[in-house]
């Protein structure tokens, strides 16, 4: 159980935790000699491969809260460093299905082994029912911004 600790500011220890663990995700980046501009949009490939069935341009653009210009980017970015392709659709040619690349897959089972690494690194030594507690309070701070009507 967790322990009493003394009072401290909790927006800077989130921030600090936040920070440690971007640097930690950009040291991975620079060993895997992965460029900042496809690093920074993998998520969006994490995304793709996650999404049962096919997915289109369009879909993207209603599921992510960017402009759609931005999304546009990001996916030519990607398209670009041979990550996924845009294939139109027969019915309509204004419809673009995306489709991950070998090389999105591989980037996506890569980002997910270290994912999976960074969270083993965060939990180690926390027992479980403090890493309940913890996601319980992070939640609870999460809904304490959301807006009450």
């Amino acid at each position: 159980m967790c322990e009493p600790r003394e009072e401290r500011y909790l927006g800077l220890a989130i921030y600090r935790l936040s920070k440690r663990i971007r640097e930690e995700m950009q040291r991975a980046d620079a060993r895997d000699q992965i460029p900042q501009e496809i690093a920074s949009s993998g998520w969006l490939i994490g995304l793709i491969a996650r999404n049962e069935g096919d997915i289109y341009q369009k879909d993207l653009e209603s599921m992510i809260p960017l402009a759609k210009s931005t999304i546009t980017g990001i996916v030519q970015t990607l398209e670009r460093g041979g990550f996924l392709r845009r294939i139109p659709v027969e019915r309509d040619a204004r419809l673009k299905k995306v489709v991950l690349t070998q090389k999105g897959q591989d980037f996506q089972k890569r980002s997910a082994d270290r994912f999976r690494k960074l969270e083993d690194q965060l939990r180690a030594g926390i027992s479980p029912e403090d890493l309940d507690c913890f996601s319980r309070v992070i939640d609870q701070m999460s809904e304490n911004f959301e807006v009450k009507l």
